[in-house]
């Protein structure tokens, strides 16, 4: 058949660039279509966002970057068979209803999809919005991995789909399916993503990703999938059944090794949800990396449970490349993250953090607040962590404010927002958001102030690092992103 995957636009909130706006190599869309091809579809993509980047349009509440739906449509050839459109991001649910309605008017006879993305924070359980998503003119909503679900649809062209492990549809105008219950085991057996099919260019050109990038070229990485932790607050225990696999080392050095070939790429971003899981193999792709002498770069840019790391391991990633650690403290007290459901060592973090320093690995902490029970003692702790990270030499952190996502165990716990787009990590509809913005502000402030007083050459270094655009962190390049889509708004009028 012939297949057109879509990626949506980026979409912001107004005024935001702490919670959104954050651009991410749709590693999920570059799986599904290199699956695809393998099967003998003729794929073609349409990336809205990658499309033009820097075309910005605005809403009363949003910022949208990227081609517009029908410019996206005019991309998508007239004979197109199947139209999957990849649900890569909360933020832009609102937008991908819109995007189906006019799919499904001007591609009357295309067999529409939407599929969700299984590996990320900022993803969301399409279970909990698949009947909208048909009224809005999907054929099926696929859960769970789309690898092997789509392909199936396909290979029954629509029809006597059995609406079972995550494949959900209308029938007699009543929605049916069940959610996903299984999981890919051997993701060797999938063929690397086709990233030769996105406009990579444009994503480079804008001289800013989701990892810090300090190159101008870089490749999101996925080495494992899932989860094994239940956080209240997060999607992944619902998309992924608290399930981790992984890659082998192997298979994943020589990833590295091809794209840097293919794509004159050295810079790689894992996206991982949790790649540290297993010490051992984390060893283990350490040895491979260095065994074919790659001349690589690699982050760990979407946090991973540092607990499951000690300092030899830090050591042997250090050798092989890895420049950049983000972990999840969420919150500094003992307390709230027994309400989270969240395992977290304070002590070993701390004692990691100091040894990434010596060994030049640069480390992120994120914390969590807003969650449900938190008390102003609660936001204390937190702070009083974040002075005892900043003196033993974390470069960075990030706060976000706790917003509810389909799936996540707390969602139903909140009410309030008028649209999914507004779950982002900076929820202005809570009635509580001022103070908590206020709390976010004094964290900010209490690092900083903490990093200048015992760390003030690498303070110093990070603002160099921001005027050479060569980015270490993701605090380097946020005034930078900030800068850049301002400067295009002016540009275009949409101020």
């Amino acid at each position: 058949m012939t297949v057109c995957l879509v990626n949506p636009p980026l979409v912001s909130q107004r005024d935001d660039f702490l919670g959104s706006g954050i651009p991410y190599l749709p590693h999920g869309l570059a799986y599904l279509a290199a699956v695809l091809r393998q099967a003998g579809h003729d794929v073609s993509v349409v990336d809205m966002f990658g499309a033009a980047p820097w075309q910005v349009g605005t809403t009363p509440r949003y910022v949208v970057q990227g081609i517009s739906a029908r410019e996206a449509a005019a991309r998508i050839a007239p004979d197109t068979q199947a139209i999957a459109v990849y649900a890569g991001s909360i933020m832009a649910a609102t937008f991908i209803e819109e995007l189906l309605q006019l799919l499904r008017e001007q591609f009357p006879r295309a067999l529409l999809i939407v599929f969700e993305n299984t590996q990320a924070v900022t993803g969301f359980s399409l279970a909990y919005v698949a009947e909208r998503l048909c009224r809005c003119g999907a054929a099926y909503v696929i859960t769970g991995e789309a690898e092997a679900r789509v392909p199936a649809v396909l290979a029954a062209r629509g029809a006597d789909v059995p609406l079972r492990d995550g494949v959900w549809a209308l029938r007699n105008g009543v929605l049916q399916g069940e959610p996903a219950c299984s999981v890919i085991e051997d993701l060797d057996a999938l063929p690397w993503p086709a990233w030769e099919l996105l406009p990579l260019e444009h994503y480079w050109r804008i001289g800013y990703a989701h990892g810090p990038l300090h190159s101008g070229r870089y490749l999101a990485q996925l080495t494992s999938r899932g989860c094994p932790f239940a956080c209240r607050f997060c999607v992944v225990p619902s998309t992924n059944q608290r399930r981790w696999r992984a890659r082998s080392a192997d298979n994943v050095a020589d990833e590295m090794a091809f794209m840097a070939r293919q794509f004159g790429v050295t810079e790689f971003h894992w996206e991982d949800l949790n790649p540290t899981t297993s010490e051992a193999r984390m060893q283990e792709i350490c040895r491979a990396i260095r065994a074919r002498q790659l001349n690589v770069t690699w982050k760990l840019v979407s946090g991973t449970k540092i607990e499951t790391l000690q300092p030899a391991t830090i050591d042997a990633m250090a050798a092989a490349g890895c420049r950049y650690v983000s972990f999840s403290p969420e919150s500094g007290s003992p307390r709230v993250l027994q309400l989270m459901h969240k395992p977290f060592n304070h002590a070993h973090a701390l004692a990691l953090t100091r040894h990434m320093r010596r060994r030049g690995v640069y480390s992120q902490a994120c914390f969590v607040t807003g969650f449900p029970g938190e008390t102003e003692d609660d936001l204390r702790a937190t702070e009083a962590y974040i002075r005892r990270l900043a003196s033993a030499g974390v470069d960075e952190i990030a706060v976000f404010i706790m917003a509810p996502v389909p799936g996540a165990d707390v969602f139903p716990e909140f009410s309030g927002y008028e649209d999914l787009a507004q779950l982002t990590f900076s929820p202005a509809w809570r009635a509580d958001y001022a103070l908590l913005a206020r709390w976010r502000a004094r964290l900010y402030r209490s690092f900083l102030v903490r990093k200048c007083l015992r760390h003030p050459l690498r303070v110093s270094a990070q603002g160099l690092r921001l005027c050479q655009r060569r980015f270490y962190t993701k605090m380097e390049m946020t005034p930078y992103r900030m800068l850049r889509v301002k400067a295009w708004l002016r540009t275009q009028g949409a101020a």
